[in-house]
C-alpha cells in the first residue's frame, strides 16, 4: 500500500492522467469505473469490453461522462473482470 498517485487534469506541474493496469491470464470482458468518495458514479470507463491477456492499460484524463474535469479529490477506479473487483484511489489535484 502507499499514497495514491497525484494528477491533475489541468496540468499544474503534475501528469495530466493516470494509469489504471491491470493483467488478464485469458482474454475476458472488463468493466472500469470511476466513482468520488461519495460513491458516486463519476465515469463508466469501460461496460465489458473485452481485452486479450498480458498486462493492460488504460488512461483516464480526470474527466466525467461529461467530459468536464473532476473536482479535486480521491477518487476510486474498480476494474471488474467477472466476479472480481480490484479497486485503486487515485487523488486528483486542480489548483
Amino acid at each position: 500500500t502507499g499514497q495514491p498517485g497525484v494528477f491533475s487534469p489541468k496540468g499544474n506541474d503534475f501528469s495530466t492522467h493516470t494509469i489504471i493496469s491491470f493483467i488478464l491470464n485469458q482474454p475476458a470482458n472488463v468493466t472500469i469505473k470511476v466513482y468520488n468518495v461519495a460513491g458516486q458514479l463519476v465515469e463508466w470507463m469501460a461496460q465489458q469490453q473485452t481485452f486479450s491477456s498480458g498486462k493492460q492499460a488504460i488512461r483516464w484524463n480526470g474527466r466525467d461522462s461529461q467530459g468536464e474535469i473532476v473536482a479535486s479529490g480521491l477518487y476510486i477506479v474498480t476494474v471488474t473482470v467477472g466476479d472480481q473487483t480490484q479497486d485503486k484511489v487515485v487523488n486528483v489535484w486542480n489548483h
